[in-house]
């Protein structure tokens, strides 16, 4: 009983041996470095060679990659057990400044084999100046102006600024110090000569932010140089924040008048009336930007303007008649504040010579 049962498995065993092993395909390098690459050089080619270590043949059905910018052109005929294959890999840099890392999957009947390719490419003076149009120190960046738009009090939004480094040296980039409200990236923080970072930054809508147009300036260091970019936002009130206790304890701001009447100013002479504005609410109001589009229009104020709760403020505007050029004003003065009921105040300012 117990031979027959060896019998058995022996002849198992035999039957496995003699089965062909598995097509399988050994790449050298599964990893390509294309090095560095010009932009003006064209498609640059570099070869994948794979060994069937199999005991059958295997053949490549087709080869597809993680970009158009990549292509490939496998040789579909039979690989004998023992024999190679070369892959030809071509990467088309035109308009694809900086570092690359692609990837490529060949497929066979049994089995899908990844392989990747990296690389560097150096961009051509065109490129440069259509993708990266502006400076900012020693980069070249894709805007010079964080525009984070309208945001409800309370949102968190993210813009992010591209840059290259069009040194032969590294650069190490680097945020200052930034405001409580503000979070900034650099990713990556070292630059390699023709490299690209990502300047991210985070802004939320709180209470560190005056409601209306606000302007902030982030300070970065490039390179050892501290260079500094705006950032400009409209923070607004969400639609529930009037039931919160944030806008109970939020600012107030009265103003004396709409409407600014001057009648008797000349075409050399000014004339200047006061206005007045009061908070009644229950937390400080600033007064963060004053501005008129006519230049006969000017205040004297110091902005940020800040009015404790309860208190008032008087502003001096005035119209300088040599600067008006007809005889009928009708302009504007706009007013913003952090008052989230009030943040942009309109102030109508007309008169006759």
């Amino acid at each position: 009983m117990r031979s027959g049962w060896l019998k058995s498995a022996f002849a198992s065993v035999l039957l496995l041996l003699s089965l062909p092993a598995p097509a399988q395909l050994v790449w050298k390098p599964d990893l390509l470095d294309f090095g560095t690459i010009r932009e003006t050089d064209g498609k640059a080619v570099r070869y994948f060679t794979g060994v069937n270590t199999g005991t059958s043949p295997v053949k490549i059905g087709r080869v597809r990659s993680s970009c158009g910018c990549t292509t490939a052109k496998p040789d579909t005929s039979a690989i004998l057990p023992g024999d190679t294959v070369v892959l030809p890999v071509a990467y088309n840099p035109a308009g694809r400044p900086g570092p690359f890392d692609k990837q490529i999957w060949v497929v066979t009947e049994g089995k899908t084999y990844r392989l990747c390719i990296i690389g560097d490419v150096i961009p051509s003076e065109q490129t440069v100046a259509s993708r990266y149009p502006e400076s900012l120190g020693a980069l070249r960046v894709t805007r010079k102006e964080f525009v984070f738009g309208e945001m409800p009090i309370g949102t968190r939004r993210t813009r992010r600024i591209y840059c290259y480094n069009p040194l032969r040296d590294t650069v190490v980039v680097s945020f200052g110090n930034l405001p409580e409200h503000v979070a900034g990236k650099v990713l990556p923080d070292t630059v390699p000569p023709s490299g690209l970072c990502c300047l991210s930054v985070a802004f939320t809508a709180d209470k560190h932010s005056d409601f209306g147009t606000g302007k902030l300036t982030l300070p970065l260091n490039i390179a050892g140089e501290t260079v500094y970019i705006p950032a400009t936002y409209t923070m607004i009130a969400s639609p529930d924040y009037q039931a919160s206790a944030d806008f109970e304890n939020a600012p107030c701001a009265i103003f004396g008048k709409d409407r600014l009447v001057f009648e008797n100013y000349g075409r050399t002479k000014s004339e200047k009336q006061m206005l007045t504005i009061k908070n009644t609410g229950k937390s400080e109001l600033r007064i963060t930007r004053v501005a008129s589009a006519d230049r006969a229009v000017s205040v004297d104020i110091t902005t940020p303007l800040v009015i404790e709760p309860g208190g008032t403020a008087t502003v001096g505007v005035a119209v300088d008649g040599s600067k008006e050029d007809g005889d009928v004003l009708n302009g504007a003065l706009m007013l913003m504040t952090n008052d989230p009921a009030n943040p942009n105040k309109l102030i109508r300012i007309v008169g006759k010579r």
